[in-house]
């Protein structure tokens, strides 16, 4: 049956929301959607992730799973690119273009050991020429020590946290091989999650949790993460700007996991 080759999983704590987005939507009406309710217990998304991997998957699964903020959709049916995929990696729809930049690698050990949100000031006196400052004070700017301007490979259609859609990232003619996929759409294989008991890690509540995924299938079993163009769109804002501490705090709590100073994803170094 047509809906039997993808399973849609959910959390939603703003169902009229949603309803705009599945009117938008036409597979989510399609496929078999699972839609976790947590507009009365605000339960952690990977802990709802993983809820659906235990009562859903079993050795004889055979179905795509996409894992998708209530404010994710496709304009095009995701089975016609997804049939076609190698079902032995993590696929999702927009990243961070893969590489080492030399300014990321110089903020991320400047902050790999201090608090979130830290205050320390940088003595530059006699390293800029002619300038009045005297200190760098890294509490004020927190946000500007902790990410860089990124660019995207694999494009989506991008609210403002609204319906009003702007393109966003490269768009991609084959899936294309990268370290983390961003948490609006994570797209497995049940038979991949089956073969190697994949999970979210619980303690990333509601953010980074798609990226933690992705590292550690590449670490501990050898699965690579890809993107793949499809035709979707999230219509949060992606602003970078307005990140809460809880990202910072989670971004954090990967490095010291993997013991890794930096994380090539969509929202934090």
């Amino acid at each position: 049956m047509e809906s039997e080759k993808i399973r849609i999983v959910s959390v939603v704590n703003d169902f009229d929301f949603y309803k705009k987005v599945v009117n938008l939507s036409p597979c989510l009406k399609t496929y078999q959607v699972c839609v976790y309710d947590n507009t009365k217990e605000n339960i952690g998304i990977s802990e709802r992730y993983n809820d659906f991997i235990t009562k859903n998957i079993a050795a004889d699964s055979d179905f795509w799973v996409i894992f998708c903020h209530q404010d994710f959709g496709f304009f095009e049916d995701p089975y016609d690119k997804l049939k076609d995929l190698d079902k032995n990696c993590v696929y999702g729809v927009i990243a961070p273009k893969n590489g080492i930049n030399l300014i990321r690698i110089l903020k991320s050990k400047l902050v790999a050991n201090m608090d979130y949100y830290p205050s320390i000031k940088i003595d530059i006196r006699g390293l800029i020429p002619f300038s009045k400052h005297k200190f760098i004070d890294i509490h004020k700017k927190p946000k500007r020590c902790r990410h860089l301007s990124r660019h995207f490979i694999g494009q989506i259609n991008q609210g403002n946290n609204n319906f009003d859609f702007q393109k966003n990232g490269i768009f991609l003619k084959e899936p294309t091989t990268v370290s983390t996929v961003d948490c609006c759409c994570i797209i497995v294989h049940s038979s991949l999650i089956f073969e190697h008991n994949l999970r979210f890690d619980e303690n990333l509540k509601w953010h980074m949790y798609a990226e933690d995924f992705c590292i550690n299938a590449r670490r501990n079993y050898g699965i690579l993460t890809k993107v793949v163009q499809l035709d979707c769109f999230h219509t949060s804002t992606g602003n970078l700007d307005n990140l809460d501490e809880n990202f910072y705090n989670s971004a954090d709590y990967i490095k010291k996991k993997y013991n890794i100073e930096y994380i090539n994803s969509t929202c934090i170094d």
